[in-house]
């Protein structure tokens, strides 16, 4: 009786803390700007305003509602995800696959460019199992597709990496495959643990890596997921099956009721950069629109994601926010290079079936998968399926109403430049 009037006062504080950082605010009388030549054409149900004029951030006075009707024997099941899972079912999406020799491998990580526009549409977002988008530089931003259940006869086209990847090769214990990196970059992974899972276009070395399109374009580089995977094992690197613990899904789970609604979700990194996910209740899932042209907030047009190697528009199960603590790896007059630190504890917000919900991501050494939880402890149960993580920085403001929220990503404080720096 102890134990369970102890789960019933964990829920409450759980109730009440997993989303008293949440803000909503209210539409104003601002009209959205008139439609463009590359402004998707509105739906049968009308789409809430997507400009960031037409909210004003205001504290909510109440938390947003959170259902939790959970017996002792749920809660336990909740807190206590089994360390076991059947081989046929990939522990990144919680999902049965159709070959389970596929998950007696490494992960693979593969850098893929988002920018200029004419590289859209990109081959093989939709057969990753994890995304993770992140700012570069320059106002652009780029895409890192994690490649495991399934493979992707085409995916890219590929480009350089930056400091952060290194987080996502260590915890998933992957095969990274990127098109080179600043010389700094470089020289913090040659010679290391990581040197002999790290593929780049060499002499001699396609297939895995291959060109493909015309000879005066760079981004042209592309792979065949299964061949990465062989390319490695033949180089005579470890790439039997990895520990990939860490996440916990729920296809019917007690806790969708709650959040609050989430109908579509914005982010801005820049006026380069942004993209909307508006969710489908037929499917479940959240579909991605992207960036038409540059643009103020007030003026911003949506374009379709496509993948061109199935064709579809890009999807998610579920779009985790990560908000890191951002920096700068390396800052000149000539050169910026940012970096994220996926470490420790943090806060940020989980989506699926149209619900958000204020969450915890934990990752205590490097060897760990980041782990999502509610504030109170519990893991938070992901819907199966693929997984889209848009990391932002600590301080990346919010504000919502009727169902949308649109989150505008804030560079970090710019250092004073070294007079080294400056030349």
């Amino acid at each position: 009786m102890r134990a369970f009037l102890r789960a019933l006062l964990l829920l409450g504080a759980l109730a009440l803390s997993s989303l008293a950082a949440c803000n909503s605010a209210q539409p104003t009388a601002t009209q959205p700007p008139a439609a463009t030549a590359t402004r998707v054409a509105p739906k049968k149900t009308e789409r809430p305003t997507h400009t960031a004029a037409a909210f004003k951030l205001r504290p909510s006075s109440t938390p947003l509602p959170v259902n939790t009707p959970f017996t002792l024997e749920q809660l336990a099941k909740l807190g206590n995800q089994a360390r076991w899972l059947p081989p046929d079912v990939n522990p990144l999406t919680g999902l049965k696959v159709s070959d389970v020799r596929r998950l007696e491998r490494r992960p693979m990580v593969i850098k893929i460019t988002n920018f200029p526009r004419s590289v859209r549409p990109q081959w093989g977002l939709n057969a990753a199992d994890h995304v993770y988008e992140y700012y570069l530089e320059d106002e652009l931003t780029r895409f890192v597709g994690v490649f495991y259940g399934q493979d992707a006869e085409r995916v890219g086209p590929i480009r350089s990496a930056r400091p952060f990847d290194e987080h996502l090769v260590r915890m998933y214990k992957a095969i990274f495959a990127f098109a080179y990196a600043d010389d700094r970059v470089m020289d913090l992974w040659t010679g290391t643990n990581l040197s002999p899972f790290l593929v780049i276009e060499r002499p001699g070395n396609c297939p895995p890596m291959c060109r493909i399109g015309a000879k005066n374009d760079y981004n042209t580089l592309y792979t065949n997921t299964a061949q990465l995977s062989e390319y490695i094992a033949a180089r005579g690197v470890s790439n039997d099956r990895q520990n990939l613990e860490g996440l916990h899904f729920e296809e019917n789970s007690l806790l969708v009721a709650g959040g609050g609604e989430a109908r579509r979700l914005e982010i801005r990194y820049s006026p380069m950069s942004y993209h909307a996910w508006e969710y489908q209740p037929e499917t479940r899932r959240y579909l991605r629109w992207q960036d038409g042209e540059r643009a103020s907030a007030e003026e911003e047009t949506f374009q379709p994601l496509i993948d061109s190697l199935d064709g579809q528009q890009v999807a998610a199960d579920n779009i985790v926010l990560l908000m890191l603590p951002a920096g700068y790896f390396y800052l000149s007059n000539s050169t910026e290079i940012y970096n994220y630190r996926l470490e420790g504890r943090g806060k940020g917000y989980a989506l699926r079936d149209g619900r958000i919900f204020a969450i915890e991501w934990v990752r205590h050494r490097p060897r760990d998968l980041v782990s999502i939880r509610f504030p109170g402890g519990l893991p938070f149960p992901l819907k199966p399926g693929n997984v889209w993580f848009e990391v932002l920085s600590e301080d990346t403001p919010h504000t919502s109403g009727e169902g949308m929220w649109r989150f505008e990503y804030s560079l970090p404080p710019r250092p004073t430049l070294s007079p080294a720096a400056q030349q």
